[in-house]
């Protein structure tokens, strides 16, 4: 489902129809009249009427005036024949010429309908009316071979079904009324002066309503700073007076010659209708009461509404999070390159494998359609560029768009949009830095789409990913550093040694272990980058390396066989093929049994380990032992798979 974030609502066309007043009326049709508008209401229940779905479905739903249930009979010229449109979307009704209980919909194509009576007494259907289109073979007469529009018994489709005098789902009563719809693509606030709800008014060119420096009404590229460009509205409806349109800047309202004007009780009120264009879906604002010229700004009339974060969002970069569906196809890896890039992001990472010998990326399909990526970061140079390479798991789907979307201005509003193009490695796009862009955290939002729709916080079907970015100064030449994970378990060089480094410059940097403890690999924030000690590389963007080592156990026993003394106590240690033989003159506190990978767990008696006392056997079950003895201990350990540590 689609946040209500943007109201850019599925409807579609038609020519604008006056605000009216009155109520609905009731008045029974003998013939539907042209040129009036009718509700289509169910024999079976009067308060359930037929209406057009987003999707251009047909359900029946009690009668409200923001459903899309108002009709129009167009005659074709013959008699009882007729186009029934909607007048609210322009649609006609569809083919009833379909298998019984397939759902009917509505469409641009004028079918024609046979629009006739049940005049048979002794029904509940006596009265009312059937609708066949007539390209079925039988269309009309009352009869079990007529095909027409049906409610679904089991649910608030209408269908295509048999028109039986005792078909009772098949028939309706057609009721004149006032053309009353009202719709509702923007939340209005309760008085002027006091803004809850901000938009911004988009037009149909894909540019933005905007002031100019004298009032006066213009269009400018979407994300464009101009006054004036926030917007709210006061009032409850088209019937009930219409709607305010004012300034969110400085709250004066918009009248009829397109100029911003000081607000009185006589300001101009606007009503909204729905109308289309080349497939869009946008609403066209006409005077309240007249059929006076629309609202046109620049040429355009035809605009969508975007609602705009608070104060509060803004400072706290919080950003809109998509809904939509997961798709078969995903993203499957990241890259950055070039002259604005001071860190790549590494999207996936690459870590060690389980037995530590090798590097591997793993990345698997996502579990939902959006991902926040935060185990690494990116940070770019202003003023500069990078190239931007994707990866997929595969083919997208046919209409499928990749588009990556920036909030330079780190204010939780992705302002830039950049497509990226299909190449022999996957997809890629060049990427500008603004020389403005905030010093702060970002994010950089990459949407991969088939459903057509455009917009960062637009529902997706396929997937959205989120990763964090920053930006900084552009400085000459890349910063390097070196770290040690401890600083007792090895130590690091770089060389050659410099403040900074020339891109392209060759570094080698070192790893030395100390002790026992053995190196591991060295990372990039917890990016895997190799497991040589010697770790050779080019120069093409900072960065802070870390040589991880193993734990130092110098210190300590590391192997059976070993005498330690420890503040005058002494510990012996026989290992033989069948039995560890410990002797201690100490008192014993803690036993700790430890496996030869390191993992510390409870002294298991369950996997044969028995400790003997005084040549006496103590088979315990349970947890560590932990029993503070005065006299000569003596312990026989049955395994040889582990390592004993006194306390």
């Amino acid at each position: 489902m689609k946040k209500n974030y943007l109201f850019n609502v599925l409807f579609l066309a038609v020519s604008f129809v006056p605000c009216l007043t009155g109520t609905a009326g009731v008045a029974e049709a003998d013939v539907p009249e042209a040129g009036k508008c009718y509700t289509l209401r169910a024999c079976t229940q009067n308060s359930l009427c037929i209406q057009e779905e987003v999707d251009g479905s047909l359900t029946v739903a009690e009668y409200a005036p923001s459903n899309r249930c108002f009709w129009e009979f167009v005659p074709t010229g013959q008699p009882n024949r007729f186009y029934i449109r909607n007048l609210t979307t322009g649609h006609y009704i569809q083919s009833t010429n379909l298998a019984n209980s397939t759902k009917v919909g509505t469409g641009t194509l004028e079918v024609e309908f046979y629009v006739g009576k049940n005049e048979t007494s002794g029904y509940k259907t006596t009265g009312f009316w059937y609708f066949s289109s007539t390209d079925n073979a039988v269309f009309d007469k009352v009869s079990d071979e007529t095909k027409g529009l049906n409610k679904d018994g089991g649910s608030s489709n209408v269908v295509a079904y048999m028109c039986g005098a005792s078909r009772n789902n098949s028939y309706w009563d057609i009721e004149a009324t006032d053309y009353v719809y009202e719709v509702h693509p923007f939340m209005c606030s309760e008085e002027v002066g006091t803004v809850t709800y901000k938009y911004e008014i988009n037009a149909s060119s894909g540019k933005n309503v905007a002031v100019s420096d004298d009032g006066l009404l213009l269009l400018q590229d979407a994300g464009a700073d101009s006054r004036g460009q926030s917007w709210y509205f006061v009032g409850t409806s088209n019937a009930d007076g219409g709607y305010l349109i004012l300034s969110a800047a400085n709250h004066k309202v918009v009248g009829p010659d397109n100029r911003l004007e000081d607000y009185t009780a006589e300001a101009t009120r606007w009503c909204v209708s729905e109308v289309s264009k080349d497939d869009g879906k946008f609403y066209v604002f006409h005077p309240y009461g007249t059929e006076g010229k629309a609202l046109t700004v620049d040429g355009d009339s035809l605009f969508n509404f975007s609602i705009l974060r608070s104060d509060f969002q803004l400072g706290h970069k919080i950003y809109n999070l998509p809904c939509g569906a997961l798709g078969s196809t995903y993203i499957t890896g990241v890259g950055m390159e070039g002259a604005a890039v001071l860190k790549p992001i590494h999207y996936p990472l690459s870590t060690l494998n389980r037995a530590g010998t090798g590097v591997e990326q793993n990345v698997s399909k996502p579990s939902s359609w959006y991902t926040f990526f935060t185990q690494d970061r990116g940070r770019l140079s202003r003023g500069q560029s990078f190239d931007l390479s994707v990866t997929l798991s595969g083919v997208p789907s046919e209409g499928s768009e990749l588009t990556a979307y920036f909030d330079w201005n780190a204010d939780g509003v992705f302002e830039t949009s950049v497509p990226l193009a299909a190449n022999q490695n996957g997809y890629a796009a060049s990427v500008d830095v603004p020389s403005e862009a905030s010093l702060s955290d970002s994010r950089m939002r990459i949407r991969l789409t088939d459903n057509g729709m455009t917009g960062a916080e637009d529902d997706v079907n396929g997937q959205t990913l989120d990763l964090v970015i920053s930006t900084a100064d552009a400085s000459d030449g890349y910063m390097v550093k070196v770290n040690a994970s401890a600083a007792d378990r090895g130590t690091v060089s770089l060389t050659p040694e410099a403040e900074r480094y020339e891109g392209g410059t060759q570094l080698k940097a070192c790893a030395q272990p100390l002790g026992n403890a053995k190196f591991v690999c060295w990372r990039e924030g917890r990016q895997v980058v190799s497991l040589d000690t010697a770790y050779t590389f080019n120069v093409d963007h900072e960065t802070t390396l870390t040589a991880y080592f193993s734990p130092k156990t110098s210190d300590v026993p590391d192997g059976i066989g070993q005498v330690v003394s420890e503040s005058g106590a002494l510990v012996e240690v026989e290992a033989g093929s069948q039995y560890i033989n410990i002797v201690t003159d100490a008192p014993v506190q803690d036993v700790s049994v430890y496996s030869v990978g390191g993992a510390r767990g409870p002294v298991s008696f369950k996997t044969g380990i028995r400790f003997r006392l005084d040549r006496r056997f103590l088979h315990r079950k349970g947890a560590d032992f932990r029993k503070e003895y005065n006299r000569q201990s003596f312990y026989q350990i049955e395994s040889d798979k582990y390592k004993i540590i006194f306390k």
